[in-house]
């Protein structure tokens, strides 16, 4: 869900899927699914990619700011 006047977006990031993917919940919610293994912060580097994608912007543009060894994560977007 992106945090209405904030770049912020809190995500829920489920390590070891079958397939990566950025799934939109119908209450807003968003949902990152990682084929990697949450092993030296790899889940995190693959999410990271993917919700640049998600919302068009180059990977250096997403940082982590809150939940670095959490499922539950909070990202900051430059636009």
């Amino acid at each position: 869900m992106l945090h209405a006047g904030m770049d912020t977006v809190t995500v829920r990031v489920v390590p070891r899927s079958g397939r990566s993917a950025v799934l939109e919940e119908a209450d807003g919610t968003l949902t990152i699914r990682v084929r990697a293994a949450p092993v030296d912060g790899a889940a995190t580097r693959e999410a990271t990619k993917l919700l640049a994608a998600h919302y068009g912007v180059a990977p250096s543009a997403v940082r982590l700011r809150i939940g670095n060894r959490s499922r539950v994560k909070v990202f900051e977007i430059d636009r």
